[in-house]
């Protein structure tokens, strides 16, 4: 090796530690010979006896402490398993444990401290005391690194020694003794060293290997990922796109590499997704964050996609913005179709109850000034529509409402906004009205365009008349809610009249109430006596058509107006808080049936019945449905309870609590007529809800070959929040097949049965063969 300048801290370091060494050698000799010369004094009896002991005694120590230092160092193991732990450590630190414990049991050795070091500033990772952190920064900076051989340093008490783990590590082992250090300790160290050496970069070497298959393994999975993702900067520029990019937004990764990020957006998102990146860049590392953004595909063509980043900016091997892209078009797509089904009717396209309501509170609100009597509100009703269905079936009568749709579509102005509240009950918000000639004019207009003749099917002619009331805006008219009873006031005035005609309201109109009433009262006592009956529908395997379970529903044979069904009395119970004892009377009736079935051996199925939403809202609905469970000793499992998606909405954290008792329990929840409510996928998904239920407007375009988008949607969707769908109001084999072909596994409808008393029921139950029959009598239904 060429020698050092003299200059060198290396070179200064050995010749202050040679002379030490030489002057060391020279006092020990004089010492001894004064020792000698002392003796003699004394022999002669000279005055200086007493000086020459002293010097005797003083050389000897010097002798003694000269030969403990220059003693053989004998290391505790041998070098080979010295050597092998230190391979074998997994880090600088361990490596620098193993070499000071070795150290410190060599017997003839007083060490102070030790490191293995890299050539850097001292930080508290050593863990070295105030003095020795000093002395091994002073070391560490005055160490030369392309000088392999020892250096020594003097210490305020003893020396230190360095040793440059070869000439390819950054790091330097350092002994200090309070002592001197001998020559064989100092070989000794230099074996250590270029172990540590080569240790040292065998740990370099491993943890590349580990990075190296990291990185191809992240590659891998980047390559086949189905999200398109991105490395941006600081300043939002592509650094690196993954070969997904083509999938999502049918780009090459060349193609965008180098451009903003906000050229993948439509223009107006553009300043969406600076502001984006720059909250992205004040999140921790470990924090994501998302928003909803549209983008461009090459063919110009849009999508609407999540936009996810997370900030990486200070990771080394990044340094940058990781964003990803997912296309959530489906996803998007089925929640606008949801949301339009929300406030609009599945079967005509028109605004429903919920958006009509809405237009006419805004309507009121920007009116202009008293005087002024818009918004006017039309109540339609259709005359005798039930002996459609009952005549032709629900099929038939879906093609009339839609046809009563459309022609009352065609006689309105582009102000006006239709809608089908329900059933074959029709309203028109007229919100710019020149004075009632022409309000009644157009009402009439519509009322005779709905008289002209239909055809149904493809030869089946029918007509279908309706009748109408109006109410216009006064001042002493509170709310939406108020103007639109009184249309329907005017309405029910106008069938009392002989159908086929308009009223318009009037005060003394509020007979109709009074009426309302009585029906009310009527139901009261009829819920009172347990004159309600209760009928069962099948519900059954799509793919078998074998029975799994049935819905209840409740009829009410009125001796005096003759048989009601729900449409007819369900709206006075909801509204005068009689739906809550008629709930619990038809869960009573049914439970009771259930019971006497099961006592018969009848039992393999489940019970659906309807929960209204006042009744599900009730303090004491659960208490009242665990109490007749437990009086019928009925397993919680065997009952689904099937509530409106309204029911959240108007519930809130109420409805979900009680949803969240209630499976504790046992007992299933259904959402009846999805996707005809208001409820939020998010909402969904954080509910425990067992079965979906498609809704006939759903299920009846199948038969046509249409909506299966949307249906299959719902399926999908039931089967993400592990629920079932269950298809309603099932009437022609083409509709089962389309159902089949979407995955729909239960169903129910006319073409498996309509709902039938007890009496009837049974028997179905027995021939389905759901449990042994004893040879006992057929049961009494409640």
């Amino acid at each position: 090796m060429v020698d050092e300048p003299a200059s060198s801290p290396a070179t200064r370091a050995a010749s202050r530690h040679t002379p030490v060494r030489v002057f060391d050698s020279i006092g020990r000799w004089v010492a001894v010979i004064a020792c000698l010369l002392a003796a003699v004094c004394a022999l002669a009896g000279l005055p200086a006896a007493t000086t020459a002991a002293t010097a005797v005694l003083g050389a000897v120590g010097t002798v003694v402490a000269r030969v403990k230092v220059r003693a053989t160092v004998r290391p505790h193991r041998s070098a080979t398993a010295l050597a092998d732990e230190i391979l074998a450590a997994s880090s600088v630190q361990e490596m620098e444990a193993v070499v000071r414990t070795e150290i410190a049991s060599w017997p003839k050795f007083a060490l102070s401290w030790c490191a293995l070091a890299p050539v850097v500033a001292l930080d508290d990772s050593w863990g070295l005391p105030d003095q020795g952190a000093e002395e091994l920064q002073g070391v560490l900076l005055s160490v030369e690194l392309t000088e392999l051989r020892p250096q020594f340093f003097a210490l305020a008490a003893g020396e230190a020694v360095a040793f440059v783990c070869g000439a390819e590590s950054e790091f330097v082992l350092v002994v200090a003794s309070s002592r001197w250090i001998s020559d064989d300790a100092v070989a000794a160290f230099g074996e250590i060293a270029a172990i540590a050496g080569v240790a040292a970069r065998q740990l370099d070497l491993d943890a590349e290997v580990t990075a190296r298959r990291a990185a191809a393994r992240f590659e891998e999975l980047v390559h086949f990922s189905s999200d398109a993702i991105f490395i941006v900067d600081a300043a939002g520029i592509i650094r690196y796109a993954a070969p997904s990019v083509t999938a999502v937004l049918g780009r090459l990764s060349v193609d965008v590499d180098g451009i903003p990020l906000t050229e993948l957006v439509v223009p107006e998102h553009a300043p969406d997704v600076a502001s984006f990146l720059a909250n992205v860049q004040l999140l921790e590392a470990r924090n994501s964050t998302s928003i909803a953004l549209r983008f461009t595909r090459a063919d110009g063509s849009l999508i609407d996609g999540e936009l996810t980043g997370a900030n990486l900016l200070d990771n080394r091997d990044v340094r940058g913005i990781v964003v990803t892209v997912r296309d959530v078009s489906s996803r998007v797509e089925l929640e606008d179709q949801l949301r339009h089904q929300a406030f609009h009717d599945g079967l005509t396209g028109l605004a429903n109850r919920a958006l009509f309501r809405d237009r006419l509170e805004r309507s009121m609100r920007v009116r202009r000034d008293p005087t002024d009597r818009a918004p006017a509100v039309v109540y339609i009703d259709l005359d005798d529509f039930k002996s459609i269905n009952d005549s032709f079936g629900h099929l038939y009568g879906d093609q009339a409402l839609r046809c009563v749709a459309e022609r009352i579509v065609g006689c309105l102005r582009g102000a006006d906004t239709p809608a089908r509240l329900g059933g074959d009950e029709f309203a028109i918000l007229l919100e710019e009205l020149p004075d009632d000639v022409v309000l009644l004019e157009l009402v009439q207009r519509v009322l005779d365009t709905v008289a002209a003749p239909m055809t149904l099917g493809t030869d089946t002619v029918v007509t279908i008349s309706a009748s109408a009331g109006v109410a216009t805006c006064s001042d002493d008219v509170s709310s939406a809610d108020d103007l639109l009873r009184r249309a329907d006031i005017a309405m029910y005035r106008a069938k009392v009249r002989g159908k086929k005609q308009v009223a318009h309201y009037e005060s003394a109109m509020h007979q109709v109430v009074h009426d309302r009433l009585e029906l009310a009262a009527e139901l009261d006592a009829a819920i009172r006596a347990h004159e309600l009956e209760v009928h069962y529908q099948p519900i059954v395997d799509l793919t078998s058509t074998h029975i799994v379970g049935i819905e209840a529903f409740v009829r009410w044979p009125n001796t005096s107006r003759g048989p009601l069904r729900p449409p007819d009395f369900l709206d006075v119970a909801e509204n005068t808080g009689l739906a809550v004892p008629l709930g619990a009377e038809v869960i009573r009736r049914a439970l009771t049936d259930i019971a006497s079935w099961r006592d018969v051996g009848i039992d393999g199925f489940v019970l659906s019945v309807n929960v209204s939403a006042r009744q599900f809202l009730h303090d004491d609905f659960e208490t009242m449905v665990c109490e007749e469970l437990a009086a019928h000793d009925i397993d919680p499992s065997r009952l689904i309870l099937e509530i409106t998606e309204n029911v959240l909405t108007v519930g809130g954290g109420v409805a979900e609590e009680r949803l969240r008792s209630l499976t504790a329990l046992g007992i299933g929840v259904a959402l009846d007529d999805f996707g005809t409510g208001q409820s939020s996928l998010q909402t969904l998904q954080s509910l425990p809800v067992g079965q979906l239920k498609i809704d006939r407007s759903f299920v009846a375009p199948l038969r046509d070959g249409e909506g299966s988008v949307l249906a299959q949607g719902i399926v999908d969707l039931a089967l993400l929040l592990g629920a079932s769908a269950v298809a309603e109001g099932i009437e022609h084999p083409d509709e089962l097949a389309a159902l089949r072909a979407l995955g729909c596994g239960l169903g129910q409808g006319n073409l498996f049965g309509a709902p039938s008393p007890a009496s009837d029921m049974f028997p179905m139950l027995v021939a389905a063969k759901l449990g042994p029959v004893s040879d006992q009598a057929t049961p009494t239904p409640s």
